[in-house]
């Protein structure tokens, strides 16, 4: 049924076709050579479309800085495409008046129609400028399958509206359901066999889906979706008051969906659609539904639509601060982890990682790496002596020197029970023993107050650096050759360094 449909549909004597004017408009536009003064001539032959594209241009909407007092003049200052898209919607608006058999809703149609071009305006200015005016003709046209199908066929299309009047649903469902064909292609063909520009043509074929077009980003497909997130604006304005909530949570993920569009975004268009709508329908002459009723419905959408921004943002700021307290509480984890209780530094397991990740680091970048393994002298007489409490705080006393003396790139770490470690990345040799150096001096430098003395500590340092990084088992190797030094600096006498590289460490 579809196709003999819409081939009737062309034929229709009542069919809204584009008038002389508008057809001589699709002439001049294709051609390249076309001038100010021919389109000027062309549209003067028709004074209501000449009066109707002047208050039009001269409107809020269009925001000129200066009046257009005439054609000429709003050419030079709108631009052709401009002015040929307005002439043209115009003149096939004009077309759709008629009247009809059967009930068909013309001022609630109109008032959905201006919604939906004041929408597509005002969305297309902020997120697809280039496409302000086709967005502002789409709009009118968009729908204009509905009174063609009322006026043009209302023994078929009169199912439809009774189905529509009886038990609701979605126009293009029932349409489909019944007529095999939808308003919107209807539209597209007939826009299409007038010869209007294809980009208009195939967005609003689309935009109810635009999907439909593979994509996205190309301009009918951007038009599609400013004029689907327009409808949808346009629906919420005329929704019946049980419908609120729904058509407010549809505006909302639409423009979330297309243009990343918050409540307070979504509110905004809908105040300015409802600002606009009476100036617009009384540019084109046409019957609106109550203003006051449509600002009641704008007014109520829109502390919805802050509500639930308000909302979200209040359950998004609790998340984050769920997260930040979860992030918190990880962190304190990972020092749990990875820090020795006693002494407040790095604990084995982080050393162990830690030297991993240094040589893997140095392998990179082509650096040395150092490791220095410090070990306290007669650690075991300060407990055997003085007491744990001492030996503790000695060890204590002991982290807090090396914490002061090693550099922001070293790690130091508590390796076990007296000893220590601390890793060295990019040093020189003669760097790595004057660490090594400060580090046993200033362990020497200790007071440890006990049973009314003074205990001073000393500390045997061993320490090996390595240029080979990239060798398998330099970590093992690495601990080893140190640890051997500290075994040398003890077996000499205790209280001092032994630093050599990976190839003399024998």
């Amino acid at each position: 049924m579809e196709q003999r449909l819409i081939e009737r549909l062309k034929n229709a004597d009542r069919l809204p076709s584009a008038p002389g004017v508008a057809m001589e408009i699709v002439r001049l536009n294709q051609r390249d050579d076309v001038s100010v003064d021919e389109l000027a001539q062309v549209l003067s032959c028709d004074p209501a479309l000449v009066a109707k594209v002047l208050k039009t241009a001269n409107s809020s909407m269009f925001g000129l800085p200066r009046e257009i007092t005439n054609v000429r003049q709003a050419i030079m200052i709108l631009g052709f495409r401009s002015v040929n898209l307005l002439a043209l919607s115009f003149s096939l608006v004009s077309s759709s008046r008629g009247q009809t058999s059967i009930p068909f809703a013309y001022r609630r149609y109109w008032t959905h129609t201006i919604a939906t071009t004041v929408a597509a305006r005002f969305v297309a200015d902020l997120y697809a400028p280039g496409l302000k005016d086709e967005a502002f003709v789409a709009g009118l046209l968009c729908d204009l399958g509905q009174p063609i199908l009322a006026e043009s066929a209302p023994k078929d299309y009169a199912p439809v509206l009774a189905e529509m009047s009886s038990s609701g649903g979605v126009l293009q469902d029932v349409e489909q359901g019944i007529l095999g064909t939808t308003h919107t292609e209807i539209a597209r063909d007939l826009l299409n066999s007038w010869g209007l520009p294809v980009v208009l043509c195939d967005a609003i074929g689309a935009h109810h889906d635009p999907l439909q077009l593979t994509d996205p980003t190309s301009p009918a497909a951007v038009l599609a979706q400013v004029l689907h997130l327009s409808v949808t604006c346009a629906d919420l304005l005329v929704c019946p008051d049980p419908a609120m909530e729904g058509a407010v949570e549809e505006l909302r993920s639409t423009g979330s969906r297309y243009f990343e569009m918050d409540g307070v975004a979504c509110a905004e268009l809908l105040k300015a659609v409802e600002t606009q709508l009476a100036q617009t329908a009384n540019l084109l002459e046409v019957d609106m539904e109550d203003p006051e009723a449509l600002l009641d419905v704008r007014t109520r959408a829109s502390e919805l639509l802050v509500r639930e921004t308000l909302a979200l943002n209040q359950q998004v700021q609790s998340v984050s601060h769920e997260v930040e307290r979860l992030s918190e509480q990880k962190r304190e984890l990972e020092v749990q982890v990875t820090t020795d209780p006693l002494t407040g530094l790095k604990n084995r397991g982080f050393f162990d990682e830690a030297l991993e990740g240094e040589i893997d680091r140095a392998a990179q970048q082509g650096h040395s790496l150092g490791l220095l393994m410090l070990d306290l002298d007669y650690f075991k007489r300060v407990n055997d002596n003085y007491g744990h409490p001492a030996g503790d705080e000695l060890l204590r006393r002991v982290a807090a020197v090396i914490r002061e003396h090693v550099s922001e790139t070293d790690s130091a770490a508590r390796y076990g029970g007296e000893e220590f470690a601390v890793i060295c990345p990019g040093r020189s040799l003669d760097e790595l023993k004057a660490r090594a150096e400060q580090l046993r001096s200033a362990i020497e430098a200790i007071q440890l107050p006990v049973d009314g003395g003074i205990y001073q500590p000393t500390a045997s340092i061993g320490g090996c650096l390595t240029q080979d990084v990239a060798a398998e088992g330099t970590a093992t190797r690495l601990v080893d050759a140190a640890d051997q030094q500290l075994y040398r600096a003890k077996s000499e006498g205790r209280n001092r360094v032994r630093v050599v590289t990976s190839d003399d460490e024998s």
